[in-house]
């Protein structure tokens, strides 16, 4: 008996231990359906915001609005400056053209809460690279983890 009661604080604790794992792993993002997937481009809606369509199963799409991850664009300040209106605008065109010219189009990997979201964030392909690596090659955006501070406008 005396052997079990000294066994009933470690059961305890890996019990919490594995409860606490298991609900952190639920309340995170998951993505149901991996892999890379061709998409059909909808709209763009902003410079890191497109609407695309993809087959979830043959002959039946699903349309998502995806949001590039990790950028920071040009005018989001509550006081944007005249010249951080216009990089945001020169922003909005060049998602645009690139977009609209791209020959194929692509998403992977996708962070959604639940498999029924529209909402969903991830990188956009196309046959000319990655869209968040040129807006950012541009100057028209930059990592989120850029000092919010730094100046647009130089």
């Amino acid at each position: 008996m005396k052997r079990i009661n000294n066994l009933l604080p470690r059961l305890s604790l890996s019990l919490f231990v594995a409860a606490l794992s298991f609900s952190s792993a639920a309340l995170s993002e998951y993505v149901p359906f991996p892999g890379k997937h061709k998409v059909r481009l909808i709209s763009v809606e902003a410079a890191n915001i497109v609407s695309v369509n993809f087959e979830t199963w043959p002959g039946f799409g699903r349309t998502l609005r995806v949001t590039l991850p990790d950028l920071v664009l040009p005018g989001e300040s509550a006081e944007p400056k005249p010249c951080e209106l216009e990089l945001a605008q020169k922003a909005l065109e060049l998602t645009k053209k690139y977009m609209d010219s791209a020959k194929e189009i692509s998403i992977t990997d996708m962070e959604m809460q639940t498999s029924a979201d529209t909402e969903v964030t991830t990188a956009v392909y196309t046959d000319k690279g990655r869209l968040g690596q040129a807006l950012k090659k541009k100057g028209y955006a930059r990592a989120a983890s850029i000092d919010p501070k730094t100046p647009w406008c130089k």
